[in-house]
């Protein structure tokens, strides 16, 4: 959105280890629509912001399932006091419209069921997931008291180039690299549905360009693909992309992973003319190339990057971007 004269505001708190959240911060910086704030958004909701903003696009949160288990505080503090911080400020400016990333991990194992945004019977299986139905809850009761019109975006397994080191389709190239064994939870046959960070970011971009096809706030949408495949698809990719065969240990499965998330698009198709261009096959190699010139140095430092674009509305307007974790 950039490269469309929108102008944005980047709000995040510095992570001098981060290597990958560096090197994306140096391309965000050499757009002169766009100015970054160094903040804590957990501690601090005060933003020296003048300018007049028409959204708020909040992409931020500590990820990670199996990390919230271990330190349900520090998820807290990162996803539900930054998220209260951030729709108070949206609250207190009059800002027209907030957008925030929520998790497609708020349905829990859904088994073969399609998941749909009205869902009745969600099931978090983890703090994060928890701290994620709460952000929809806080969002809900912000515009039932305070007229706070806000768009909740539930994510399905999000991949691409500066993405999460953490999860499996960047995990494991790390680990190829590093010539460990790769363990495959339930054998690799939990299915995923695997969404290009493009994608997104073109779906959230739909959002601002047809803004007036939604009439009802607060609303929830899925942005996924609707076409789940099997973990070890990752696997066979890997080793096809990297000519390499790969060392496996399979494990049996963890109460933490349902089987399997496959998101109903329908409301997004509907609204905003959401739909997904790109296919798995080809975004994955895409993100295996990049992988590759990325970490050509063995002395690559390994951080990882929350996928966090936020886009102005257009002419005359401003947006505050909101990343922490």
């Amino acid at each position: 959105m950039l490269k469309n004269n929108f102008r944005i505001i980047g709000i995040d708190k510095k992570h001098t280890k981060n290597i990958l959240r560096k090197d994306r911060l140096k391309i965000l910086k050499k757009f002169k629509n766009f100015r970054y704030i160094d903040k804590d958004l957990s501690i601090n909701k005060s933003l020296n912001i003048k300018e007049k903003v028409n959204f708020v696009i909040h992409l931020a949160a500590k990820p990670g399932v199996r990390e919230s288990i271990r330190k349900p505080r520090l998820y807290f503090d990162n996803n539900v006091l930054a998220f209260f911080n951030i729709i108070d400020f949206v609250r207190e400016k009059k800002i027209d419209y907030f957008i925030y990333a929520s998790s497609s991990s708020v349905y829990g194992n859904l088994k073969n069921k399609i998941a749909k945004e009205n869902e009745e019977n969600l099931n978090p299986l983890s703090f994060y997931a928890v701290t994620k139905q709460i952000n929809e809850i806080i969002a809900k009761n912000y515009y039932q008291i305070h007229q706070v019109k806000s768009i909740g975006l539930r994510f399905f397994s999000v991949y691409g180039s500066y993405g999460r080191s953490d999860m499996a389709y960047y995990k494991f190239p790390l680990q190829i690299k590093k010539n460990h064994t790769i363990h495959l939870n339930n054998s690799g046959n939990d299915q995923r549905d695997f969404t290009h960070v493009d994608d997104i970011t073109d779906g959230i971009f739909k959002i601002i360009k047809r803004i007036n096809n939604i009439k009802k706030f607060p609303i929830l949408l899925n942005f996924g693909s609707n076409k789940p495949l099997k973990v070890k698809k990752i696997i066979s990719m890997l080793e096809k992309n990297l000519n390499k065969k790969i060392k496996l240990v399979l494990s049996k499965k963890n109460y933490l992973d349902p089987d399997k998330t496959n998101a109903d698009i329908t409301r997004a198709k509907k609204l905003i003319k959401y739909k997904t261009n790109i296919k798995f096959e080809k975004g994955y190699k895409d993100f295996i190339d990049w992988f590759k010139n990325y970490h050509k140095s063995e002395n690559q430092e390994y951080g990882y990057i929350s996928a966090s674009i936020q886009y102005n509305a257009p002419e005359n307007g401003h947006g505050a971007q909101c990343h922490h974790d």
